[in-house]
């Protein structure tokens, strides 16, 4: 056993996995553990126990139910490796699927504007943040209040370093004026709770005071989109990615080069094409391009205006119709009654012939 784990670089973690597969198997230490009949078997019924929503708690497992499928991928591994080293021949054990992963969705700018309207003094600035810049949610909580400069005409310039992206790629983006506006609201409201707010300060912070987390982020961000009234469908997810999704096509629709959105987005390298065509962009590029897309998130008067004239033509006319519908219907009503009194002066003629007869 020692020589086995003397050969791994984790050998606490190998030795609670075996532990963990000896207490299942339900032996008392190791050399026994290799004499199991069956060890095939185990080991694919320990496959499905982990995966199972009842899994009991471990003291290397913390919490309870099933574990995912990388997790339970690596647990067999380690198992098989040491029936391997001990020369014990186990038969084939099938890969557990990895769950597929819905794509995001990407919200509309209505949408995002209901979510501004019922999300607090951090959460709306946390969506504008997201919206505005298309940065990644980890990159936003890494960022300090010094790194944003509010004192500079907008869109102001947010640099993000290697260690801050997602594959070590540095790149620039920006935020949009309103954006600006939502954070100044947001470190003001953070000064009145007594807060001494420095360049060094987190920009998002719990109710703690600590640098906000990713995983409280999330659920604040999905209790505002639950009280905006924003729908899910069956083939998608609320993310923090949902924001980054609008971003890109925001600058789509404002016709910038896709070279150009990438670049924003921090997808660019120099090793692909998006990247080879993109060398050579300054930040003023850049700038000039993210100008071209209208991030605001104010309704057009114009169009309003245009709507509601719409909508008053549409009901005069319903008007004049229900009218003319009225009139009709009444000279059906006087017709049908003048044809009544024919057929009754008709019948009392008829009855005066037959008495006749």
């Amino acid at each position: 056993m020692d020589r086995w784990l003397s050969d791994k670089q984790s050998d606490v973690t190998c030795r609670a996995v075996i532990d963990l597969f000896r207490c299942y198997v339900k032996v008392d230490s190791f050399e026994e553990l290799l004499g199991v009949e069956d060890p095939t078997g185990c080991l694919r019924a320990w496959r499905d126990y982990l995966l199972s929503p009842g899994r009991m708690r471990s003291r290397f497992a913390h919490g309870s139910g099933p574990l995912s499928p990388g997790s339970v991928t690596a647990y067999l591994s380690h198992v098989r490796s040491f029936y391997r080293h001990f020369g014990v021949e186990i038969g084939y054990v099938p890969r557990i699927r990895k769950r597929v992963v819905l794509p995001h969705k990407i919200l509309t700018k209505e949408e995002i504007r209901a979510m501004v309207e019922f999300g607090d003094v951090r959460d709306k600035a946390e969506i504008w943040v997201l919206y505005s810049s298309g940065a990644r949610i980890r990159s936003v909580l890494g960022l300090n209040v010094g790194r944003i400069d509010l004192r500079a005409e907008p869109p102001v310039s947010l640099r993000f370093a290697e260690s801050e992206t997602k594959f070590n790629i540095p790149y620039t983006s920006f935020l949009c004026a309103e954006a600006v506006d939502a954070i100044r609201n947001y470190l003001r409201w953070r000064k009145r709770q007594g807060e001494k707010v420095s360049a060094s300060s987190p920009l998002f912070i719990n109710k703690y005071r600590k640098r906000l987390r990713y995983m409280s982020s999330k659920r604040a961000l999905q209790r505002v989109q639950v009280r905006a009234g924003i729908e899910v469908g069956e083939n998608e997810r609320f993310a923090h990615h949902s924001f980054r999704a609008a971003f890109h096509r925001q600058l789509q629709v404002a016709g910038v080069n896709q070279y150009i959105i990438e670049k924003l987005m921090g997808h660019a390298t120099e090793t692909t094409t998006t990247g080879r065509y993109s060398i050579g962009l300054t930040e003023e590029d850049l700038r000039e391009a993210y100008s071209k897309a209208v991030w605001g998130l104010e309704v057009d008067e114009a169009k309003v205006l245009e709507l509601e004239g719409k909508v008053n033509e549409t009901q005069r006319t319903l008007g004049a119709t229900l009218v003319e519908n009225r009139q009709l219907l009444g000279r059906y009503e006087a017709a049908l009654h003048e044809k009544d009194l024919i057929m009754a002066e008709v019948l009392k003629r008829l009855e005066y012939l037959e008495r006749r007869e």
